[in-house]
């Protein structure tokens, strides 16, 4: 099969290799799209906490295809439905032991022994890839390939949403303007919340947000305070937002319902050490703050602000069980509910000897205009 092969230096070579092995009770997927993530551009620049080092590695976890090869009886996939030959599926890319206390009780993302695929396995920037039967999702029809391989992502939004037990009449933040932010906007406008915030650097995003049901975007570049949350949230308005389909119609920014400070902040960039410190002065009392973005540095946290207001800082990573479902499922349902809502995020696909390209694209989205790149191989 055709591959990329993750060389070093940002660069991928396209070879033949062999057709990935299949454990008993995995199935062979022929590849029908694979997103790229912000997590494999830390991988290809060597800052993943996970793989430091990924050379000679397949990557891509975001993915979803058509089933052609199943090793022994094990035919029950995810959500309990029956995966056969010639199924299009989509692909949970985490796998466990599913045995220790975290599995049992649904919080298999934490794991010990938890591994990607597109990691530890070949992953979807290949013609072929292999997962578990029982991570497999069955697609409705109607839901293409391309638009199935966001559904990592937008599980990790789902997630995301359910740590932070958000209601319908809480004041929304999201720190950050890429897929995982996005696909957060599209969470709370199906659930119906209306009063949604985003801070982010690049204005064809902020124009999606909206598009997506934020009633306030602020480019923090042009902002003309350190953290891009004025005092006024000034930023887009209803000039010049755009239509969204989250019923409450866009107003100036400067008058989200008056609010300087938020029920809920999803923190998805990562950052500096900088960034939670701006960030907590702007969250209500009893508030939450959801960490999403990879960050590596030291973050200094305002902690008698946290103390005296009883702030609450949340971890969110992956995605597992929320009310005895998978939260995977739950954005398959979404998703097919949804369509041209989350169309929104994905902008360009590319073929996969174009994998390179999509890359560069990433890197430099102020000049690609790229949010989600695709991969489709052909």
């Amino acid at each position: 099969m055709k591959a990329a092969i993750f060389a070093g230096n940002g660069r991928f070579e396209i070879r033949e290799v062999p057709l990935p092995e299949i454990p008993e009770g995995w199935a062979r997927v022929k590849v029908g799209a694979a997103g790229i993530c912000g997590s494999d551009l830390h991988i290809i620049r060597g800052e993943h906490p996970v793989l430091p080092d990924a050379v000679g590695h397949i990557l891509g976890h975001e993915n979803a295809g058509v089933v052609t090869e199943i090793a022994g009886d094990g035919r029950w996939g995810g959500g309990g439905a029956a995966i056969a030959e010639g199924d299009r599926v989509g692909i949970e890319p985490l796998t466990t032991c599913g045995e220790c206390v975290y599995c049992r009780t649904g919080y298999y993302y934490l794991c010990e022994s938890l591994k990607h695929v597109g990691i530890a396995y070949p992953g979807g920037f290949a013609e072929y890839t292999v997962a578990p039967v029982n991570k497999l999702y069955r697609l409705p029809e109607g839901l293409a390939f391309t638009l199935a391989s966001l559904l990592d992502p937008l599980a990790v939004a789902v997630h995301a949403v359910n740590v932070a037990d958000v209601g319908v009449s809480d004041r929304v933040l999201v720190y950050g303007d890429g897929p995982v932010a996005l696909c957060i906007i599209g969470v709370l406008n199906v659930m119906g919340v209306r009063d949604i915030s985003i801070v982010g650097h690049h204005d064809r995003n902020l124009r999606k947000a909206t598009s997506m049901g934020a009633v306030c975007a602020v480019n923090s570049r042009r902002d003309s305070s350190r953290d891009g949350v004025s005092n006024d949230v000034s930023g887009y308005g209803e000039a010049d937002a755009g239509s969204h389909d989250n019923g409450g119609g866009a107003r100036p920014c400067g008058n989200v319902r008056g609010a300087k400070r938020f029920d809920v902040v999803f923190q998805c960039v990562g950052g500096g050490a900088q960034v939670m410190r701006d960030l907590i002065p702007r969250v209500e009392r009893l508030g939450r703050v959801v960490l999403l973005g990879i960050a590596t540095d030291l973050q200094l946290v305002p902690a008698f602000e946290v103390m005296a207001r009883e702030i609450r800082i949340i971890g969110s990573n992956s995605y597992g069980y929320f009310r005895q479902r998978p939260e995977f499922e739950i954005a398959l349902e979404m998703l097919d509910a949804h369509k041209l809502l989350f169309s929104h995020v994905i902008t360009h696909e590319i073929s996969l000897d174009e994998i390179e390209k999509g890359f560069e694209m990433l890197t430099e989205k102020d000049k690609s205009g790229a949010i989600k790149v695709v991969v489709v191989p052909r």
